[in-house]
């Protein structure tokens, strides 16, 4: 399971409606990316910048938000 991005949805204050639809994906492809199914690069990196945390975050590789500074 993907604990980060749930925390990072619930620091939002968004529903995972809310954050499927922010991302274009359907609220059960949602789920399958909190459930650890694969997450495509493209959509790893929206998740990223929507929530200013790097991707190894969102996957649970780190535990630092911030992102790298480039």
């Amino acid at each position: 399971m993907r604990e980060n991005l749930e925390a990072e949805r619930a620091r939002r204050g968004m529903t995972k409606t809310a954050l499927a639809e922010q991302l274009g994906i359907s609220g059960p492809t949602l789920l399958g990316y909190v459930n650890g199914a694969p997450i495509p690069s493209n959509k790893l990196e929206d998740m990223a910048n929507l929530f200013g945390v790097s991707t190894d975050y969102i996957l649970g590789r780190t535990a630092k938000r911030t992102p790298p500074r480039a």
